[in-house]
């Protein structure tokens, strides 16, 4: 009884003091964090103008070409409230929103932040190309040319919140994304009749893609696309993007604008930004949920029997994405149709072992144990640790 009751004076002693410490303790963290903000750099003008004419799921566009013309708006938008707003670029500046600059847009013949079409003759097949976070339909300009040469009517869409400026990914939601995703595809089906239809998406593009895929399973109004591509596809990020959601929250109650950006950095890439917004990872992890809720919900009704092939691609070292999620979460959950994976394993030329890491080493080394999967594998990697010739 004794020790009982000393061990309760014990912890009354200890509360008095925890509460005792606590203002002094919330002072330190107010101060650390206020010096905090006050660290981070400086935000621009393209970190704070918000440009009303993007597209949206309330915006009053129903088909592609509302889509293109509200697109033309919002880059004379653009023009009008950085472009013209700022003085002419040095010929030595970098800075993406200066005119003249060595990184402005404007250089080249065409602008490849804006979406574009890419036809050679009458099509024989349609693709639409759809680019990843903070990118713009620049990174797939490549394939779009080949696939063009090839006989297909290549649409790389600007996704949303993209192609301007990095302020674009502070308020835009996946869900217009997924909208602009659905009225290309849309104006695809229709130029192209019975003729195949295919979707390719890099990233936050291969989330995007695969929801429209999923999604057109349950609509019969909805073609389902021939064959899908994903290429480094966002299954699944990591869980430490659910902080970008309460930081997002904490920057609107102190009303510190700061808070919106995990980055701000020089922007000097003419077809990419540079800096993050919070957001931008906040709306990565729901449209990651989104699909998993889609394929629960398909696999439930059996409607996941009719999903097209895969194509999928991926490094085995990925900094954004997890790459066993692909696999995990997708590829081993999907029919066992025509899908296939290529992997690209990392350099396992033996001068290189110690800086390995081993965790990646063996998911790869337990894929390829494994001789039975539910789709096509393929590796790309060194002939043998002692030589740095790669093949397949």
């Amino acid at each position: 009884m004794r020790i009982v009751k000393y061990l309760k004076a014990l912890w009354r002693q200890w509360w008095r003091l925890c509460w005792k410490l606590l203002p002094g303790a919330l002072t330190v963290l107010l101060i650390g964090f206020v010096v905090y903000l006050r660290g981070l750099p400086e935000l621009e003008l393209w970190h704070s103008i918000h440009l009303d004419e993007e597209f949206t799921t309330q915006s009053p566009v129903d088909d592609f070409a509302g889509y293109l013309a509200l697109e033309d708006r919002l880059f004379q938008q653009l023009d009008e409230r950085i472009y013209q707003a700022l003085p002419p670029a040095n010929e030595a500046s970098v800075q993406r929103y200066r005119r003249g600059s060595l990184s402005d847009p404007g250089n080249w013949p065409r602008n490849w932040n804006r979406s574009f079409q890419m036809l050679r003759g009458e099509p024989d097949f349609g693709i639409l190309l759809i680019h990843g976070m903070s990118d713009s339909p620049y990174l797939l300009k490549h394939f779009g040319d080949e696939l063009a040469q090839q006989g297909g009517l290549v649409i790389g869409l600007r996704v949303p919140g993209h192609g301007t400026i990095p302020s674009g990914l502070v308020r835009v939601q996946w869900e217009d994304m997924a909208a602009a995703v659905g009225l290309a595809m849309e104006h695809l089906q229709q130029k192209l009749g019975e003729r195949p239809l295919y979707i390719l998406g890099f990233s936050n593009g291969g989330a995007l893609a695969l929801h429209h895929t999923l999604s057109s399973l349950e609509n019969d109004a909805v073609r389902t696309p021939e064959r899908m591509v994903l290429m480094s596809p966002e299954i699944a990020i990591t869980e430490l993007a659910v902080m970008a959601r309460w930081q997002t929250e904490l920057g609107h109650l102190i009303r510190q604008p700061k808070l919106y950006w995990n980055s701000i950095i020089p922007e000097y890439d003419p077809f990419k930004y540079t800096s993050f917004a919070v957001n931008a990872a906040e709306q990565a992890r729901r449209i990651t949920l989104a699909n998993q809720d889609l394929l629960d919900r398909l696999a439930t009704s059996g409607a996941l029997e009719r999903m097209p092939p895969v194509l999928a691609f991926q490094s085995v070292v990925d900094g954004t994405v997890v790459a066993s999620a692909l696999i995990e979460k997708l590829l081993q959950r999907l029919p066992t149709a025509d899908n296939a994976l290529v992997l690209f394993d990392i350099n396992q030329y033996a001068g290189l072992t110690p800086l390995l890491n081993n965790e990646q080493r063996n998911q790869i080394a337990a894929l390829l144990d494994d001789s039975i999967h539910p789709f096509d594998l393929t590796v790309i990697s060194n002939v043998k640790p002692t030589s740095r010739e790669v093949h397949a």
